[in-house]
């Protein structure tokens, strides 16, 4: 989330356009819980991956999230791509 910060509100990202992690089921089912809890997460498949994209479009930044490679929708929510402003919003709620 820093990351992304620091690209919407200095429009700085060190060059970096891709960053990827590594965890168990139990982690990913534990993000993928907190970014999207209506959904069921108890079973994660192997080689499973969670895409946090930023786009620009028009001086506007939006927030897409994916696991396995299927856009899901936020908490309270159905869309699949959300406003910069919006996704921090709803991440607020469940991050400290």
């Amino acid at each position: 989330m820093q990351e992304i910060m620091n690209i919407t509100q200095n429009g700085t990202n060190n060059g970096i356009k891709y960053r990827l992690y590594s965890a168990h089921d139990t982690n990913v089912a534990n993000i993928m819980k907190t970014i999207a809890p209506s959904n069921n997460w108890e079973y994660i498949p192997y080689a499973s991956n969670i895409y946090i994209e930023l786009h620009k479009s028009k001086d506007k930044f939006f927030v897409q999230v994916k696991f396995d490679g299927v856009a899901v929708s936020l908490a309270d929510s159905s869309d699949t791509i959300y406003q910069y402003t919006d996704f921090v919003k709803n991440m607020d709620k469940v991050l400290y």
